[in-house]
């Protein structure tokens, strides 16, 4: 009785174990998915936010040509103004 008491404990104790052991993989198989997961979706927020700032980059350097261009026509435009103004003072 006492040898089949201890042999119940022992296959018990095998199967809890074993138990724990599946458990265990489970559970750290589940945290591996879902680092990989987050993982992902932290790689797919930098590659949008990076096409969003290239994107701007694009913009303000197309705001800033179109800047440049118009202080050119306005440099030109007062220079035609400074001319006209000169032939009319000396009428």
């Amino acid at each position: 009785m006492k040898e089949d008491l201890h042999s119940k404990i022992q296959v018990a104790l095998k199967d809890f174990m074993m138990s724990s052991a599946s458990i265990s993989g489970e559970v750290y198989s589940s945290i591996e998915k879902e680092r990989e997961e987050c993982h992902k979706s932290a790689l797919a927020f930098r590659d949008t936010q990076m096409a969003q700032i290239t994107a701007g980059d694009g913009q303000l350097k197309q705001m800033s040509a179109a800047a440049s261009n118009a202080a050119s026509e306005l440099d030109q435009n007062a220079l035609l103004f400074d001319d006209v103004s000169s032939n009319k003072c000396i009428l």
